[in-house]
């Protein structure tokens, strides 16, 4: 492979893994990326059709450095390329889409010289500067190497405050921001659930979730050091297998209209909406559209129009999304893993995916 061409490696074939895997592999050629490889480490023959897709795909599959890895994959019908250390030493950047990136990163990744970065994914802190696309890109400097990727319902709340407050004034406008956070019990390709609803624990104090603490993580990133933003979540889980949903309320110091926060909303377009008042109804949709790759909506949120509601005095700001799940943190990695290669440039491959974007569901 020439070296002017350079390679992508993803670890892990799940929910994030699976869809991120697709999208470089179909989008290669638009972003100048040569040879996508993924790594699966265990051969299951349940997933033979899972990996046959991602190899007709046009990705390469890789495997743990061992005979009996090899042979186990060989003996289902499947044809790893190399080892994951081979391709460790051909791979520009590596995306960890596992729930262990800490692990790997102090086992395997610090000691790696090859890549340019390495990117991991959801609630992984510690693992580097935290990023959502178009929310902190400013935080990325020249000798960053390793990016966490925020998880799902941390990039809504960071799309809420982005396009009704950042977008129009300073972080310091906000007064106050609460998020409600109803999660879904489990992944469409899970078999676990819960019968009825459940409260999670407040366990990042002031901010309730992790999902508010790891949003406050990013926007302390664009210079806001010196005091504790006042934003607040609670997460309860909810027994179905579509989307999360977040009800809001926001105020701000400096007033605005209902006209003026419709506009907002309406300017960013990673911002996608409905009137679908079911996450069923908007899951489907999305799953049914020719748009997607793999049915994942890849807007940040998805906003449920009639419920936008500006008080009186404009102060206060409150509506209802639902979550794209496992979607809308799929461009912050292609977006990290693009500026790893050229800081230059990325913005500009970025365009390519806006086709893949919703206006409405």
């Amino acid at each position: 492979m020439s070296r002017a061409k350079k390679g992508v490696l993803i670890v892990g074939t799940g929910t994030i893994g699976e869809p991120l895997i697709h999208l470089f592999a179909k989008s290669k050629k638009e972003i100048d990326i040569g040879r996508v490889f993924f790594h699966k480490r265990t051969p299951l023959i349940e997933e033979v059709g899972k990996v046959k897709d991602m190899q007709n795909a046009g990705a390469y599959l890789v495997a743990d450095n061992n005979e009996t890895t090899f042979s186990k994959f060989k003996e289902i019908g499947l044809e790893p390329v190399m080892t994951i250390d081979e391709c460790m030493r051909t791979a520009d950047v590596v995306i960890d889409c596992t729930p262990e990136g800490n692990k790997l990163k102090a086992k395997y990744y610090e000691s790696a010289s090859n890549p340019k970065g390495f990117i991991a994914q959801g609630s992984e802190a510690g693992f580097g500067i935290p990023y959502a696309w178009t929310i902190n890109d400013s935080a990325l400097e020249t000798d960053t190497r390793f990016i966490q990727v925020v998880s799902c319902n941390t990039h809504q709340i960071l799309c809420i405050l982005n396009s009704l407050v950042l977008r129009r004034t300073a972080i310091d406008n906000l007064s106050f921001a609460n998020f409600t956070i109803i999660r879904r019990a489990s992944d469409m390709s899970e078999d676990k659930g819960i019968l009825g609803m459940e409260a999670e624990k407040t366990s990042h104090a002031p901010y309730g979730s992790h999902q508010a603490f790891d949003a406050v993580r990013v926007l302390k990133t664009l210079g806001k050091n010196d005091f504790d933003l006042p934003v607040f979540a609670q997460a309860l889980k909810a027994p179905t297998q579509y989307m999360h949903t977040i009800a809001f309320n926001i105020e701000q110091k400096n007033a605005l209209n209902w006209r003026d926060a419709w506009t907002l909303l309406k300017s960013n377009k990673l911002v996608a909406f409905t009137k679908f008042k079911s996450t069923n109804r908007v899951f489907a949709r999305a799953r049914d559209s020719s748009r997607t790759i793999l049915g994942r909506i890849l807007n940040q949120t998805v906003f449920f129009e009639p419920s936008l509601y500006v008080s009186g005095d404009g102060s206060r700001i409150s509506g209802v999304c639902f979550t794209p799940q496992d979607g809308n943190a799929l461009l912050s990695s292609v977006a990290a893993t693009l500026w790893l290669l050229d800081p230059k440039t990325y913005r500009e491959k970025m365009n390519v995916f806006d086709k893949f974007l919703f206006e409405e569901i």
